[in-house]
């Protein structure tokens, strides 16, 4: 019985025990660097533009009747004077934007797939 208390015991101190520790960690400068040239890379992928136009309010109500067909794609207005450009998604190959261009030509005619600087695509 005696020995069951002792493990008993044991294991409470072992389990119930605050332990603190400090990790430092030393690495290479180059690595650091090269992560940090990996993370500021510009990725470069395609977007589809829906619409352009002078007047931003009827590209917002553009804007808004497409969130509401496809709201997983994300949005883009940019300025290029005189027009204000509609774009969407963040897609890394032209296929995958043609593939979504077959989906909204009848709704967006006038679509047209552009190469530019992309955001990472979401994962889900």
């Amino acid at each position: 019985m005696k020995t069951k208390l002792l493990i008993l015991g044991f294991f409470f101190l072992l389990f119930f025990n605050e332990t603190y520790a400090q990790v430092l960690i030393t690495s290479d400068e180059r690595i650091e660097d090269a992560v940090l040239k990996r993370l500021n890379r510009d990725l470069f992928g395609y977007r589809i533009q829906l619409a352009f136009d002078s007047d931003k309010q009827k590209v917002d109500l553009v804007r808004q009747s497409f969130l509401t067909q496809f709201p997983h794609l994300e949005t883009y207005i940019t300025f290029e004077a005189p027009n204000f450009n509609l774009k969407a998604g963040n897609f890394r190959t032209q296929i995958e934007a043609e593939l979504v261009k077959e989906k909204m030509v009848l709704m967006y005619p006038l679509n047209n797939i552009l190469k530019e600087k992309i955001n990472l695509p979401s994962i889900n």
